[in-house]
């Protein structure tokens, strides 16, 4: 399974790096894969800090078939010439609101916080907006996969990782719930003055109660968990 998805992040990479740099970002979702293809004679980043000069790299279905050198690739229907460029592996963006927020200034297109102490019940994926024009401009420039992350809150929610090129989220999905994400209680950073002492302590209890709610929440969720 791991290995098909990176192959599948691999395969969508490739097309972004042939396209031309000054394309417009795909609006639409890419159509499924109906031909084998081939990129000639690019050099090749794998993604472990290592690279094949004058490589190729063959893909059917999505799927990565074929990486190594030009000499002994395999035949394919459609060949594309790429020697000169440089292929890399999609990015990664991890903890993103990406989907979850079009405009921060217009309340009704920011859909990534909730309020109150215990949003566990929070799951980011059916808030996922596939059609935010951010998307599609992230997406042009490499960043092919994230993690979609709620915020705020002590338990902010659910988080789960998407590929951005879906036509709803059920199909963007790669990993549902991935993971619960909790904001630990810490000290501000106090960057253009120097607190009071007074300020210091009041923070430190505020703190500390947010740190005994939390720790009652995760034992009332370890209890519940317990129950047959």
């Amino acid at each position: 399974m791991k290995k098909n998805i990176y192959n599948y992040i691999l395969a969508f990479a490739l097309a972004l790096v042939c396209a031309s740099a000054y394309a417009q970002p795909e609006i639409y979702p890419a159509k499924k894969q109906s031909q084998t293809i081939k990129i000639d004679g690019a050099t090749v980043h794998i993604g472990n800090g290592e690279y094949l000069e004058n490589a190729a790299i063959n893909f059917e279905d999505g799927i990565i078939t074929y990486v190594g050198a030009t000499l002994g690739a395999p035949e394919a229907e459609k060949v594309i010439n790429a020697k000169g460029k440089h292929i890399y592996p999609g990015f990664i963006s991890p903890s993103s609101n990406l989907g979850l927020v079009e405009f921060e200034a217009v309340k009704a297109t920011v859909d990534f916080a909730e309020t109150g102490d215990n949003n566990a019940h929070v799951r980011s994926l059916i808030a996922y907006n596939t059609d935010s024009k951010v998307i599609n401009t992230v997406r042009s420039n490499g960043i092919l996969i994230a993690q979609i992350t709620p915020i705020r809150g002590l338990i902010s929610g659910q988080s789960s990782i998407v590929q951005l090129d879906a036509w709803n989220w059920e199909d963007a999905v790669l990993r549902a719930d991935d993971g619960m994400h909790i904001n630990w209680p810490e000290m501000p950073n106090w960057r253009w003055r120097t607190p009071s002492a007074s300020a210091i302590k009041k923070r430190e209890e505020a703190n500390k109660k947010q740190i005994q709610t939390l720790v009652s929440l995760i034992h009332e969720a370890k209890a519940y968990a317990e129950i047959d």
